[in-house]
């Protein structure tokens, strides 16, 4: 049994936490399964609350994690497999930041659903927004990760061999903990959830072909859908005609409206797992959440280029919307008795 130190008990209970003087934690338990390497691993990373909820949350979703030499990434999700696997050559700091990184969007997967909000027709702008959310809500949990352990653990364990950037905005982070108040929700909104939406900057050319790619498999789904109501009612296959063109349109009554949307967003940016927490970004307006956070970290240069994009996205998306409501009318017009 490890027991908090009073200074380490202070800190703790200004993060919110429930840790107290007189209050011990179990070691880490250690699974057989495991190597030895990864069973120090999860011990080091236990050693602070955040740490230890997130491989209980892990452990609970049945999510192996694994250290590997042969991945190119830092980390790799196998949903398939249910497997992380952690760069084995990243220093102990690095790795610990990666997995909990990972785990954050394992928690927002199973917490959040995003994978079904992905599968929905959303407008362009959105998709946009979502992708940028995903990214720096993960960034952000895994500073405060980080921030944590620097502020509670005595020596300080850090020494990061590739995410120097990431322990330099930790590290802002934790000062801000250390005082008097602790780390509030505008704390954690000011120096990890912008500065982490500021950090993605590297994330604008993937978020956006993968936008793009969406609007055209779209496109591309109802030019197919399109063709092949023309050959039915030539056929006179009217009614075949009316189920393609009924197929489509599930996929157009999928759209969240705008307040559903924009409510999903704001339970991003908390600072714990417990998905009935308010969050740092209950509060702000509709404006923050699909213009100013989605955009911070893209560069003056690229911004015309961002938004010519997700328009010319739109267009594709809306010329689909348009076309089916004109055939939906030629089949209706033909399915009326003569």
């Amino acid at each position: 049994m490890r027991r908090f130190t009073a200074a380490a008990a202070i800190t703790a209970s200004a993060l919110g936490m429930t840790y107290s003087s007189e209050e011990t934690i179990p070691d880490y338990p250690v699974s057989a399964a495991d190597s030895p390497d990864m069973q120090a691993l999860k011990k080091e990373m236990a050693r602070t609350p955040t740490g230890r909820a997130l491989l209980d949350f892990a452990e609970k979703k049945k999510i192996k994690l694994v250290e590997d030499d042969t991945i190119e990434d830092y980390g790799v999700y196998n949903a398939e497999t249910n497997t992380f696997k952690v760069r084995k050559t990243l220093a102990v700091e690095d790795k610990i930041n990666v997995i909990g990184h990972e785990l954050r969007h394992a928690w927002q997967d199973v917490t959040l659903d995003y994978s079904k909000m992905g599968d929905r027709f959303l407008d362009p702008r959105s998709r946009w927004a979502m992708l940028r959310f995903i990214e720096a809500d993960a960034f952000a949990f895994s500073m405060k990760l980080t921030a944590e352990r620097m502020t509670m653990l005595r020596p300080h364990p850090m020494t990061f061999t590739a995410m120097a950037e990431v322990a330099d905005k930790s590290k802002e982070l934790a000062r801000h903990a250390r005082s008097w108040h602790g780390l509030s929700d505008q704390d954690y909104y000011q120096y990890a959830v912008r500065p982490s939406f500021a950090y993605i900057g590297h994330y604008v050319s993937r978020h956006l072909d993968e936008a793009t790619k969406v609007a055209q498999a779209h496109y591309s789904a109802f030019t197919s859908w399109n063709a092949k109501v023309d050959e039915e009612l030539q056929a006179g296959g009217i009614v075949a005609a009316e189920v393609n063109l009924n197929a489509m349109q599930s996929i157009f009554v999928t759209a969240p409206k705008n307040e559903e949307f924009i409510a999903w967003l704001r339970r991003f940016g908390g600072q714990s797992l417990d998905p009935v927490q308010k969050t740092t970004l209950a509060d702000k307006p509709e404006n923050v959440l699909l213009r100013d956070l989605p955009d911070l970290a893209v560069p003056a240069v690229l911004k015309p280029t961002v938004e010519k994009t997700l328009e010319a996205c739109n267009a594709l998306q809306t010329e689909v919307v348009r076309a089916h409501q004109r055939k939906t009318e030629k089949v209706s017009a033909a399915l009326k008795p003569q």
